[in-house]
């Protein structure tokens, strides 16, 4: 048998080029996001958002139900409505970071992202079921009506503040509002709803369940993380921020009992 070794060819070039740079975007895309390293005198926060439950929800049993209703108190549609959820791919969660004391948070590193400052109503509803806006005196929340007809928006503030906001067909128009969480319903599509995050800059992060919210460059204290997903119970923790170091915290977004009907 002879020991030379196998001419090159083209192809076989070709090919080898073509699996050293699939294993690349492979490694790549398993590969964990890389953070900046804490600076003396600073603290970091880095929440891991774990979108899987613990249990899973199976619904209730079968010897309970009864056609559409459960012996068990159990509500069958909502069942069915989680056992359809992606928990490790929940789209618009948000992330607010808050000081104990309330005093203003400390602009984080660069990392962290936001939805922007405008919100579309389309066919289906808004594209965004949670959307985040950072507070300022000259921002404000751009609404597009894409709908070909009219609508009447209204904005509900967790404290207390109600404001409206009218809208031709295929028209935009902004509106101001205050510090704080508001819930935003159309008049004349009640499927159609939004919740607004409205923070100073640097206290709120936005993505998906599949990602980690980062908070970097903060001053030593104590801070409050609030997770909060779409239709699911907000998780909170408190996290004590040292110079140098960074803290983790990790939020599960899950719903592991089923809720009892009309609840």
């Amino acid at each position: 048998m002879s020991n030379q070794p196998l001419p090159i060819t083209r192809a076989s070039f070709r090919l080898a080029t073509v699996a050293v740079l699939v294993a690349a975007m492979l490694s790549g895309c398993a590969s964990t996001p890389s953070y900046p390293d804490p600076q003396p005198g600073e603290g970091q926060v880095l929440v891991n958002l774990k979108g899987v439950p613990r249990q899973g929800v199976k619904g209730p049993k079968r010897d309970t139900v009864r056609d559409d209703y459960s012996t068990s108190v159990e509500s069958i549609e909502q069942g069915k409505n989680f056992e359809r959820v992606r928990y490790d791919r929940l789209p618009d969660v948000v992330v607010l970071l808050e000081t104990a004391n309330g005093s203003p948070v400390h602009p984080p590193a660069p990392g962290v992202q936001a939805t922007g400052s405008v919100l579309t109503l389309g066919k289906k509803g808004f594209d965004h079921v949670q959307c985040c806006v950072n507070h300022g005196a000259t921002m404000a929340l751009t609404v597009r009506n894409e709908r070909q007809t009219a609508v009447d928006l209204f904005f509900d503030g967790e404290a207390g503040t109600f404001a409206t906001l009218h809208l031709e067909a295929g028209k935009e128009g902004s509106i101001k509002l205050g510090r704080g969480i508001h819930d935003v319903t159309c008049d004349q599509e009640e499927s159609a709803a939004c919740r607004v995050f409205v923070t100073l800059e640097g206290e709120l992060w936005c993505g998906t369940s599949e990602q980690q919210a980062f908070f970097g460059s903060l001053q030593p204290g104590d801070y409050e993380v609030s997770v909060y997903a779409p239709r699911l119970p907000v998780v909170r923790n408190h996290v004590q921020v040292s110079g140098g170091q960074r803290a983790q915290v990790t939020a599960e977004l899950t719903v592991n009992a089923l809720p009892k009907a009309g609840r």
